[in-house]
C-alpha cells in the first residue's frame, strides 16, 4: 500500500486594520536632487551664468519636491530659501536675468488681474519688478474694496524690505478700513450655571442614505457656528439663524428644486459666516453607478455644492459651482464641495474634490463679490473603496478648512495635509500621513471591504505653531509644524486603552482628546501631561470659562487644564457651540439654547 500525503492549507484571516498610504500621489512631485546637484556643480566650477539659467527655469515650475520622508515643498520656494547661500556674482546675474524678463512681462500687462500679478511676483522673486507687481496687485485689491488682501500685501512688501513712504501711507489707509478685531466684553460661560432657555425645531428632511457602507462614529450630523452674536446651523435643506437674546429664528432656504434633502450627511458639515455672506453645503446630485447583488442596487455617492446667502436679508444668491470659470476649470468631471470655504473679505478659500478612478483634492479660491472661480490647484490624489466594477463605493471623509493668520490648512482625508498661503496664493507645503489600509475586495462578492473609522468629526487646531488634527481616515492624531510641515509627533487612538474618539480642542499650549479616557498632551512635544477617566464623546466640544464642555454617553464632562469634572446640570446630547454666555446643543432635529446664569 502506497503511503498517502495529506496537504493541509491553513488560511489566516486578519481582523485588524493595518495602516498604509494606499495609492497616495502628490502631483506634480519631482526629484529635486538632480537639479540641486547640477546647480552645486556649476557653482563649484564658477559657471554662474549656466546656474542662473537653471535656477530661473526652476522658478517657472509649480512642482512640489520631497524635502523629508513625508514632506513636500514647492521647488520655487526651495530656490528662494537657498538665495543666501548663492555667491554674490550668481545673485547679481540672476537678478539681472529676472529683471529683464519681469520688465517685459509687466510692460505687456498694464491692466491685469490680481492673480496674474501675484503669479509674476512669485515667478520673479529676485527682481525689483516682482515687488512692483506685488504692489500693483495690492493697489488693485484696494480699489476693488478687498481691504484684507490689500493690507496683507502691503504688510508683506514692508517685511521684504521696501521703505517707500507712500507704501507706509497706503498701509495706514487700508488699516483704518478693517473692522475692529476686539471681542465684545461679555460674561463667559460657566458650566455649573447653565440652564435651558428655549428649544428650536430645525427644518430637517427625513434622511435616507443611498449607500451600503458602514456608518461613521459621528453620532450627530448637524453643527453650529457662532458669528455676529448669532448661532448658525446647517441642516440638509436649510440654514437656521438663532438670535440668543431675542430668541428669534430665521431660515435661509436654497432653491428646494436644486437640492436632494433626503440624502444623509454621513459626516458632519459646518457653516461659514462672514460680514456679507453665509455659506453652507447641500447635496445637489448623486452619482449614477450601479452594481449587482442578486438584484441591481444603486451605489450612489452624494455630490455637494455650497450655497451662498446674503447674511442680512437671508436671500439666496448663487451656487459656487455655477460661478464664472468653474465649468471651464472642471468640465464634465464629477466634483463635490463637501465643506464651506473660509471667507477672508470677499475671497473664499476651500477644498474641492473630483471623482475619477481616484479622488483628487484641490485648494480653490472664489471671489464671492465678482462670482467667479479664481483658481484651483491640485495637491493630492488617492483611492477609496471601490466596487467590483471599479465604481466608487463610498463618499470620502470630510474636514473643514482652518485659517490661522495668513495660512489655510486643508486636511484632505486622502493621506495628505496642505498649507496654503493666502497672501501669495501658493501652496507652501504638503505632508503625508498614514491611513487605514484599503483592503482588496472579496472575489466572490460585489461588496468592497470597508474601512471602519474611529475619529468623530472635529476641526483641526493650531497651538504654539503646531497644527494638531485627527484625519478621519487615519487611526492617529498628528501634529505638524506650521512653518515647515514636518510631522512633530503622532499618537494612536487606542494607546493606553484610552479608545480616543474626539479632538476636543486646546487649553493654553496643550491639546485634549476624549474617549474612554481623557488625555492631555503638550502640543509642541506630544508629551503626555495627564490621563484621567473619560466618557465616550458624542459630539463637538464648546469652550467655557474654565475649559471645554463635551457631551458623552454617560453624561457631560468639563475638561480643565488639570483634570476632568462632571456636569450633572447639563443633560443634553449633541454637538456643542458656545458664544458669549450662551451654549447651543444641536441634535438631529432640534437645537437647545442654554444660558449661563452667572
Amino acid at each position: 500500500m502506497r503511503p498517502m500525503l495529506l496537504v493541509v492549507t491553513t488560511v489566516c484571516f486578519s481582523f485588524g486594520q493595518d495602516t498604509s498610504r494606499n495609492s497616495l500621489t502628490i502631483p506634480p512631485a519631482v526629484n529635486t536632487s538632480n537639479i540641486l546637484n547640477q546647480i552645486d556643480a556649476l557653482i563649484r566650477r564658477k559657471n554662474y551664468e549656466a546656474a542662473a539659467v537653471i535656477i530661473n527655469r526652476a522658478l517657472q515650475k509649480p512642482s512640489l519636491v520631497r524635502v523629508g520622508k513625508t514632506t513636500y515643498h514647492p521647488l520655487w520656494l526651495q530656490m528662494v530659501r537657498r538665495k543666501g547661500t548663492f555667491p554674490e556674482r550668481l545673485r547679481a546675474m540672476l537678478s539681472c536675468l529676472q529683471e529683464r524678463e519681469a520688465r517685459k512681462a509687466l510692460g505687456a500687462r498694464k491692466e491685469t488681474e490680481i492673480e496674474e500679478l501675484l503669479g509674476l511676483a512669485r515667478r520673479y522673486p529676485f527682481s525689483s519688478s516682482g515687488r512692483e507687481a506685488l504692489e500693483r496687485a495690492a493697489d488693485i485689491a484696494f480699489e476693488a474694496g478687498n481691504s484684507y488682501l490689500a493690507y496683507s500685501l502691503y504688510s508683506h512688501l514692508l517685511k521684504l524690505g521696501a521703505k517707500s513712504r507712500s507704501l507706509q501711507q497706503k498701509l495706514l489707509a487700508v488699516k483704518t478700513l478693517l473692522p475692529s478685531e476686539k471681542a465684545p466684553k461679555t460674561a463667559p460661560v460657566h458650566a455649573h450655571s447653565l440652564r435651558l432657555k428655549k428649544r428650536f425645531w430645525l427644518p430637517v428632511t427625513i434622511r435616507v442614505t443611498p449607500t451600503f457602507f458602514p456608518s461613521t462614529p459621528t453620532f450627530y450630523h448637524l453643527s453650529a457656528s457662532y458669528a455676529f452674536q448669532r448661532f448658525y446651523i446647517a441642516t440638509n435643506n436649510a440654514v437656521v439663524e438663532i438670535n440668543p437674546k431675542t430668541l428669534k429664528k430665521r431660515i435661509f432656504y436654497p432653491p428646494q428644486d436644486s437640492i436632494l434633502g433626503f440624502v444623509d450627511y454621513d459626516y458632519c458639515s459646518t457653516v461659514s459666516v462672514c460680514e456679507r455672506f453665509v455659506l453652507a453645503p447641500f447635496v445637489v446630485s448623486l452619482t449614477k453607478e450601479r452594481f449587482n447583488v442578486g438584484i441591481p442596487a444603486k451605489a450612489q455617492i452624494p455630490l455637494r455644492s455650497v450655497a451662498v446667502f446674503d447674511r442680512r436679508s437671508a436671500k439666496f444668491l448663487f451656487w459656487l459651482h455655477k460661478v464664472k470659470g468653474f465649468r471651464e476649470r472642471f468640465g464634465d468631471m464629477r466634483w463635490s464641495i463637501q465643506q464651506p470655504p473660509v471667507v477672508v473679505g470677499s475671497i473664499a478659500y476651500g477644498e474641492i474634490k473630483t471623482y475619477t478612478n481616484t479622488i483628487n483634492s484641490y485648494i480653490a479660491a472664489f471671489d464671492l463679490a465678482a462670482r467667479k472661480l479664481l483658481f484651483a490647484q491640485i495637491f493630492c490624489s488617492n483611492g477609496v473603496e471601490l466596487t467590483l466594477w471599479e465604481f466608487i463605493a463610498r463618499e470620502p471623509p470630510s474636514t473643514p478648512p482652518v485659517l490661522y493668520g495668513r495660512y489655510l490648512f486643508v486636511v484632505s482625508n486622502l493621506g495628505a495635509v496642505a498649507c496654503f498661503d493666502t497672501f501669495s496664493r501658493n501652496i507652501l507645503w504638503v505632508s503625508e500621513y498614514e491611513q487605514f489600509r484599503i483592503v482588496s475586495r472579496f472575489p466572490h462578492t460585489n461588496y468592497p471591504t470597508y474601512r471602519r473609522f474611529c475619529w468623530l468629526f472635529s476641526k483641526p487646531v493650531v497651538v504654539d505653531g503646531i497644527l494638531v488634527t485627527t484625519p478621519i481616515d487615519s487611526p492617529f492624531v498628528y501634529a505638524f509644524d506650521v512653518a515647515t510641515g514636518k510631522m512633530r509627533w503622532r499618537l494612536r487612538h487606542d494607546i493606553l486603552g484610552a479608545d480616543l474618539r474626539l479632538l476636543a480642542g486646546c487649553l493654553g499650549k496643550n491639546v485634549l482628546l476624549v474617549g474612554r479616557r481623557t488625555v492631555c498632551l503638550n502640543a509642541k512635544t506630544g508629551k503626555l501631561l495627564w490621563c484621567r477617566s473619560g466618557n465616550i464623546p458624542l459630539g463637538m466640544a464648546a469652550r467655557t470659562k474654565d475649559g471645554l464642555l463635551v457631551t458623552g454617553l454617560e453624561g457631560t464632562l468639563e475638561l480643565r487644564k488639570t483634570g476632568v469634572r462632571g456636569c450633572v446640570n447639563v443633560r443634553f446630547r449633541g454637538n456643542l457651540c458656545s458664544g458669549e454666555r450662551y451654549v447651543v446643543v444641536v441634535s438631529e432635529r432640534e437645537a437647545m439654547l442654554v444660558e449661563s446664569e452667572e
